[in-house]
């Protein structure tokens, strides 16, 4: 089972929503500039988030500069095939709710 985390932010950029194979699948990056009293305003961390299928839709209620809190789900898994090194996939996705901040 996944770890849920929560963070609070500026939205940066907004990517469009992308197909991926034959069956459907789709994934939307957006990427948040965080905020909060731990964050070093010198020094801003920029983190990548996703939404997958249905979710995707989320973002075009949002634009560039809003201030947004998301709860989102951190997974990872380890790919090695075709006689290729071993390599990590991190995902930060499955958001299970986005909220502006006014």
């Amino acid at each position: 089972m996944p770890n849920s985390f929560e963070v609070q932010g500026v939205v940066h950029s907004i990517g469009e929503t992308t197909e991926y194979g034959s069956n459907g699948f789709t994934k939307r990056e957006f990427v948040v500039k965080l905020t909060g009293e731990n964050e070093n305003p010198r020094y801003p961390n920029h983190i990548a988030l996703e939404l997958i299928k249905d979710n995707c839709a989320i973002m075009d209620s949002y634009d560039v500069g809003d201030e947004i809190q998301a709860l989102f789900n951190l997974s990872g898994r380890l790919c090695s095939g075709n006689g290729q090194q071993e390599k990590c996939f991190t995902s930060f996705a499955g958001l299970a709710y986005l909220v502006s901040i006014r």
